[in-house]
């Protein structure tokens, strides 16, 4: 599996696969009109077939999350396998926000990006939602 984690490079080419960067806010709701989204941001995790932002690798551990519970450390599933695997099998990043209340949408946002921070280091960047 050739996955590296670049979190220094940008991705000129825009080879990033847009059909995965759909955004979860509401613009019909006050203070939404400027959504922040991937579309903007720096690849961190390039792959075979792959580009991922920050925001995206939140969104394929919440995708894990959500379908086979909290199973993201090292010891039982590698965050890594996780997301290569939520990426080559599957690939919507945001299926798992459809038909859930906000609340549990940013609370699973959060715990992935916390697997996501531990997982990656201090290199991994501040995600404005």
């Amino acid at each position: 599996m050739g996955v590296t984690a670049n979190h220094r490079t940008t991705n000129p080419q825009g080879d990033r696969h847009d059909r995965h960067t759909r955004h979860l806010c509401r613009p019909d709701r006050p203070g939404h009109d400027r959504c922040p989204d991937a579309r903007g941001e720096a690849a961190f995790l390039r792959a075979e077939s792959y580009s991922l932002t920050a925001r995206e690798i939140v969104y394929a551990l919440a995708a894990h999350l959500t379908y086979f519970g909290d199973t993201l450390t090292v010891s039982v599933v590698d965050p890594l396998t996780a997301i290569d695997a939520h990426m080559r099998f599957n690939g919507d990043l945001t299926a798992w926000t459809r038909g859930r209340h906000p609340a549990d949408v940013a609370a699973i946002r959060a715990r992935a990006e916390q697997i996501a921070r531990n997982y990656f280091g201090t290199y991994f960047p501040a995600i404005p939602w």
